[in-house]
């Protein structure tokens, strides 16, 4: 695969775009023949539909920064908004390389004088916290699976909190996973710093589009200029003291990210019809009520702006889309491949499996280590 010259070698997933084809045009049939999803869901849960053929750990760089793609189009596409073996392979393998990273921050291990300052130990522990919620549902399953017992209600009346994370970890998991992919990108895009504020100015994509919609009148525009901007205007250029959250996924995809990402983020960006109409489906009158709004700013076909109509109301507690959690983790989790340097990846890849038979010392807290993600 390539996009403006940059080649990237995509071997173990040329034929991934088939699998997702077919297995999401299975989940329609299911619906239109009237199965309400629920009984076909759990075997699909543990079903692998990408990895059916090899594992996590045996993609490339480049492939790991591209499988979100069709992870996405995995939850998007199919009526009960799919979280199958795949996306959980990939959080845990993801989960292990970010434990060896969080060793080296921690350590101060310089892996052959490698280091990647601005994923600092906080965001990086954030991220090992979000990825091992995401992996709660499959792991009591293996358990179940596996003849071990799950906590009896003896246990589970001496500590409810477990049953309580439990049951709605994919509430906590969607407004924390909104706020750790914020986190990461803004420090994964250089012109911005922690706090998410402009290094410098820096063109500002909601000048054009405002002076350009016909649906919003001259009023409502001068009061989005006074909200949007900061008082300061200089020949398209603005100072501001916080970039948005749907201005930051594009300066990521055309200022930083790398060839193998930025392609994928080019696929993700584009909000076509077919996964509008089953986020109708999973929504229902949530999803009239986002794309009103997309059509108000004249952003219909932006899967950034659906996005952050999604992100607002889920950070601020207003309402909980549940159902989307996975897009947002599997977003997480492609701002960390795409910061890796090729020879880290490569160099480490190997590590782990050497180390993982000598009960190596992680220097890290219980939960956080490496082999407490993977093998999952």
């Amino acid at each position: 695969m390539s996009e403006g010259g940059d080649e990237w070698d995509c071997s173990n997933i040329d034929n991934f775009a088939e699998r997702v084809e077919k297995y999401t045009q299975e989940a329609q049939n299911e619906r239109n023949s009237e199965n309400d999803g629920v009984d076909a869901f759990r075997p699909r849960l543990r079903r692998r539909v990408l990895l059916s053929d090899r594992t996590a750990y045996m993609l490339s760089l480049d492939e790991l920064r591209y499988l979100p793609k069709f992870l996405c189009d995995i939850t998007l596409r199919t009526p009960d908004a799919e979280i199958n073996e795949d996306h959980f392979q990939y959080w845990a393998w993801t989960g292990c390389l970010v434990g060896i990273h969080n060793h080296i921050q921690v350590t101060g291990d310089d892996y052959g004088s490698f280091s990647m300052t601005r994923f600092d130990s906080d965001i990086l522990r954030d991220l090992s916290t979000l990825l091992q919620i995401s992996l709660l549902v499959k792991r009591e399953e293996s358990l179940v699976a596996r003849g071990i017992d799950v906590p009896s209600h003896a246990a589970i009346e001496y500590n409810p909190s477990y049953s309580a994370i439990f049951t709605d970890s994919f509430r906590i998991l969607t407004r924390m996973a909104t706020s750790v992919l914020e986190g990461l990108l803004r420090r994964r895009c250089k012109a911005l710093n922690k706090d998410g504020t402009l290094k410098d100015r820096f063109i500002d994509p909601s000048f054009e589009h405002i002076e350009k919609n016909e649906h919003i009148s001259d009023e409502d525009k001068e009061g989005l200029r006074r909200v949007y901007e900061d008082e300061v205007r200089i020949s398209g250029y603005v100072n501001r003291r916080i970039a948005r959250f749907w201005e930051i996924l594009p300066m990521w995809q055309k200022e930083y990210a790398e060839p193998a990402t930025k392609e994928a983020l080019g696929e993700i960006e584009h909000f076509d019809d077919e996964t509008k109409k089953n986020l109708h489906y999973i929504l229902g009158d949530q999803m009239d009520t986002i794309m009103e709004n997309l059509r108000y700013h004249d952003s219909e076909n932006d899967f950034y702006s659906f996005l952050s109509n999604v992100r607002n109301p889920t950070a601020h507690n207003e309402q909980i889309y549940h159902s989307l959690a996975s897009i947002f983790v599997n977003l997480c989790c492609m701002v960390f491949w795409d910061q890796f340097p090729d020879a880290f990846y490569d160099k480490h890849r190997t590590t782990f499996f050497e180390t993982l038979d000598g009960h190596q010392q992680w220097g890290l807290s219980p939960g956080f280590r490496p082999t407490y993600f993977y093998p999952l």
